[in-house]
């Protein structure tokens, strides 16, 4: 996870994305992928995730979230 984003306070999912706010409205997406070679036959399975940090405008850099909701994946 980007290191901007040390205490997330909400957590989204959709699909295959997870949306991560933190302090001052820093929101990164992390992008979940299964891994190759997986094994189907097992109950685990191995998983990466890519992250994307997003930029928010200065004005709302003293914001604490409460909730989020994705509008658009």
């Amino acid at each position: 996870m980007p290191e901007r984003i040390m205490k997330p306070f909400s957590v989204s999912c959709l699909d295959r994305k997870m949306v991560v706010v933190g302090r001052g409205l820093h929101v990164a997406i992390g992008h979940v992928k299964k891994q190759p070679g997986s094994n189907s036959g097992s109950r685990s399975s191995s998983y990466s995730i890519h992250w994307q940090d997003v930029d928010v405008p200065k004005e709302f850099s003293d914001l604490t979230p409460s909730s989020s909701q994705i509008l658009h994946a």
